[in-house]
């Protein structure tokens, strides 16, 4: 019986009921798995410790900026009543509108939203979540690729500017 052990609905089915191996010996096979399921970015691990300041880069193939991933990500906290969040601008805003002005304004690069710590009846902390997203500003798109910068013009730069040679940066 012990081909069962490399069956994928065994597998499946370990998942679904949690199952945890207890034995003296080590299983045939481990499946690991770094959580990337619920969130790949380690936000909410930083939102259960209670961090103050988070700063979360979001890399997503989301050309109209529906931003599934921080959507998940909110939900999953709030479902574990990790934390709420909200329009720091305006607290009486709700987490969503703040994503829906970040979706119409083109020309933003980040949001910020107000992080609000704590359930019923536990000790409250308050936080902020800055989101970074790697989108193509508004007033950018449709321009041309401008060609790289060439030796001579770095050269030139540095011997116009000596001080953007401090620290050894970059020599001549």
């Amino acid at each position: 019986l012990g081909f069962l052990v490399e069956w994928p609905i065994l597998h499946q089915l370990h998942q679904l009921t949690r199952f945890y191996h207890c034995a003296e010996q080590p299983p045939k096979m481990i499946h690991v798995s770094d959580g990337g399921a619920v969130d790949s970015s380690g936000v909410l691990q930083l939102l259960r410790r209670r961090i103050n300041r988070i700063l979360f880069v979001l890399n997503e193939d989301d050309p109209a900026d529906r931003l599934p991933g921080l959507r998940k990500l909110i939900a999953a906290a709030i479902d574990e009543k990790v934390a709420s969040f909200y329009d720091p601008d305006d607290p009486r805003h709700d987490w969503k509108e703040v994503l829906q002005a970040f979706a119409a304004d083109g020309s933003k690069s980040f949001l910020h939203l107000g992080v609000h710590y704590g359930w019923q009846g536990e000790t409250r902390a308050q936080g902020h979540l800055v989101v970074l997203k790697n989108r193509v500003p508004s007033v950018m798109r449709g321009a041309k690729v401008q060609p790289l910068l060439t030796e001579e013009e770095i050269v030139g730069d540095i011997q116009q500017n000596p001080s953007l040679a401090k620290g050894n940066l970059c020599t001549t």
